[in-house]
């Protein structure tokens, strides 16, 4: 899944502007994550209003073939309304990337929709296929028509699905189904804002001092932004980073019949223990209390036997 996730700042943070949708100052970074096992992809920063939907399809083209050629033979990507465009669906179809999207609803694909909608509201959800084209579109594109009955209710609620998986190995339900589990995913990025309390970097401080004495420079405002820019975007990285540290560890630390541990979770009983630590000669020993022994003897044993592997991501 990838989505647009808001970085609160303060001050005057070069890139960061306020957002009209999210009410307040950010960075808008795109982030690409794994919602079925909750692994981090990739993440691209952005300005705080920097339309997602625009010049996403370059990050997503990079995660996307990456993974093709290293993990798995089919990359399929879910994305929410608010990157829906006849553009972005020819691209990722031309580089042979799945996409199951949430479309807008307007005039011509309402009433395209509106005899499924008519007479007695149905028993169980349903669904319909439908063929859609935009007129900015270049050719037309499978939409599904996701009709929910809600109890008390005259009329039921109703949704629409834009793919370019074929109807015969997805069907409608099936379709349906996966792009709910794109709820796990937001999940993922939730527990990421709460592990990990993404800030970026405030507002560029130059010495003005040296030895006691004033530092005469001229300033450089493009130089000093560029600086910034490029330290927000490796402290993205690492944020990133720890989440897919504490992500694996809360892995590691699962029995093959319990359910995955929240990171507070592991957190609590790995991270934030008791410890000691003895410097000799050689070496540095850590005493982990003895509250803990179990949940680091487990984890540190399955943690030695992994192997990390690195994948390139091309332009």
């Amino acid at each position: 899944m990838v989505d647009g996730v808001p970085v609160d700042t303060h001050g005057k943070q070069q890139g960061s502007k306020w957002n009209g949708y999210y009410k307040r100052t950010i960075f808008l970074p795109l982030i690409a994550i794994c919602g079925e096992s909750g692994d981090m992809l990739g993440a691209e920063l952005r300005g705080g209003t920097h339309n997602v939907v625009k010049d996403c399809y370059g990050f997503i083209r990079r995660i996307g073939l990456a993974l093709r050629e290293h993990v798995a033979d089919k990359v399929i990507v879910r994305l929410d309304a608010g990157f829906n465009s006849g553009e972005l669906c020819d691209k990722l179809e031309n580089d042979r990337i799945g996409y199951v999207m949430r479309l807008k609803g307007n005039g011509v694909i309402d009433g395209l929709a509106a005899p499924h909608l008519e007479g007695d509201q149905p028993s169980d959800e349903c669904y319909h296929e439908l063929r859609y084209r935009a007129k900015c579109w270049s050719v037309e594109h499978r939409v599904v028509l996701v009709v929910d009955p809600v109890p008390g209710e005259l009329f039921p609620r109703h949704f629409y699905l834009i793919t370019d998986l074929d109807a015969e190995a997805y069907p409608a339900e099936q379709l349906v189904n996966l792009y709910r589990k794109r709820g796990k995913a937001e999940k993922h990025f939730g527990e990421l804002n709460a592990a990990c309390s993404m800030a970026l970097v405030s507002v560029p401080r130059p010495k003005t001092h040296y030895k006691g004495r004033p530092v005469v420079r001229e300033p450089d405002e493009s130089e000093q932004e560029a600086e910034i820019r490029a330290e927000n975007e490796v402290l993205l990285q690492v944020y990133l980073l720890v989440y897919q540290l504490m992500h694996v560890g809360r892995c590691l630390m699962r029995e093959p019949d319990e359910s995955q541990v929240s990171l507070s979770t592991y957190h609590e009983r790995v991270l934030k223990v008791g410890a000691r630590f003895v410097q000799h000669a050689r070496n540095i020993v850590i005493h982990i209390a003895a509250s803990a022994d179990a949940a680091w003897e487990q984890y540190w044993r399955r943690y030695c036997q992994l192997t990390w592997i690195m994948l390139p991501l091309k332009s």
